[in-house]
């Protein structure tokens, strides 16, 4: 197992996350194809507004917020 995997293994169990999770190659592929700095999580609501967006990660990742954006979501979502 390379050293970003284990990193990888060990950030997502920490943070609790059950999503799947991607680990790019130690050449950057994706992220150099794709340009994906700054890594960000964005809660985005159907209609394309930007609902939540954390700082840049890995270390400003802020996961529990993001949850409570798409709780706070989903709650008004079902209440129409």
């Amino acid at each position: 197992m390379s050293s970003r995997n284990k990193v990888a293994t060990t950030c997502t169990a920490s943070l609790e996350m059950t999503l799947p999770t991607a680990v790019d190659d130690l050449h950057d592929t994706v992220s150099q194809k794709y340009k994906a700095w700054p890594e960000r999580i964005y809660v985005i609501a159907s209609d394309g507004r930007i609902v939540d967006k954390t700082g840049p990660g890995p270390f400003l990742f802020r996961p529990r917020q993001a949850k409570r954006a798409l709780d706070k979501l989903l709650a008004g979502r079902e209440r129409k």
